[in-house]
C-alpha cells in the first residue's frame, strides 16, 4: 500500500470560514508579489495566463508530492490507488542546481525517453497543474477520452535556475477543462522537472 505521505489530499466539503479566508489570502498576497515584482512584468501574457489559472485553484485538490518515491525509481503505478498513472517518468534527487526542488527533495524527470512526460486518470478530471522547470519552452498539453487534445498552457522559455529567464524555477502551470483524461508534458527534446502535481475531479 502507498505511503500516507506520498499526497496532500484535501478532500472535505465542509471548510472553516477561516480556512477559506487564509487560502484565499495566500494567494492574493502572492498575486501582489508576483504584480510588484519588477522582474515579472517582462513576462509574456501567455505565462502569465497560466499563472492566473492556478490562482484559481480549487480547494479540494488533490496534491500528489514525490517525498517518499525511492529516488531514481521508475514511476507508473505508484499513485494509482487516486487514479493517477505516469508514462515515462523517473523520480530524481537532482544533482545539478539548474533544476531545484519544491517542497521536497524529489522531482519527476521525463525518462528514460528525453522531453515528455504523461499523467492518465482513470477518471476525468477538470483541473491539473504542477511547478515545471526546463531547459526549453515546454507544451502542457491536456486530452479527452477520444485524444482529441482540449486544452494546452506553454512555458514559452527556459526558466532554470540562473538562467536568467524572468520566469522563476518550479513556474506554475495549470489547466481548467472539461473531461481531462490525459496531459503531457513536452520540451521538445529539452529537460524538464516537475515538483510536483495537482487535480480536482
Amino acid at each position: 500500500m502507498p505511503k500516507q505521505s506520498y499526497f496532500e489530499a484535501s478532500r472535505k466539503q465542509t471548510r472553516t470560514s477561516r480556512s477559506r479566508t487564509q487560502f484565499s489570502s495566500s494567494y492574493a498576497s502572492e498575486e501582489t508579489k508576483t504584480r510588484d515584482a519588477a522582474p515579472l512584468r517582462a513576462v509574456p501574457a501567455a505565462f502569465q495566463t497560466a499563472t492566473a489559472a492556478l490562482a484559481l485553484v480549487p480547494a479540494d485538490c488533490i496534491h500528489l508530492l514525490w517525498s517518499d518515491l525511492e529516488c531514481f525509481s521508475t514511476v507508473d503505478r505508484q499513485f494509482q490507488q487516486w487514479g493517477v498513472t505516469f508514462s515515462n517518468a523517473v523520480a530524481l534527487r537532482p544533482s545539478n542546481p539548474a533544476f531545484p526542488t519544491y517542497g521536497g527533495d524529489l522531482v519527476l524527470m521525463g525518462a528514460p525517453k528525453q522531453g515528455w512526460l504523461e499523467v492518465k486518470f482513470r477518471r476525468p478530471v477538470r483541473y491539473v497543474s504542477s511547478r515545471v522547470t526546463s531547459s526549453r519552452s515546454l507544451q502542457m498539453m491536456a486530452y479527452d477520452s477520444n485524444g482529441q487534445r482540449i486544452a494546452a498552457v506553454p512555458l514559452l522559455s527556459p526558466n532554470c535556475a540562473e538562467s536568467g529567464s524572468a520566469v522563476s524555477p518550479n513556474a506554475p502551470l495549470g489547466l481548467h477543462a472539461d473531461n481531462i483524461h490525459r496531459v503531457v508534458f513536452s520540451s521538445f527534446d529539452g529537460n524538464f522537472t516537475l515538483g510536483n502535481l495537482c487535480f480536482h475531479f
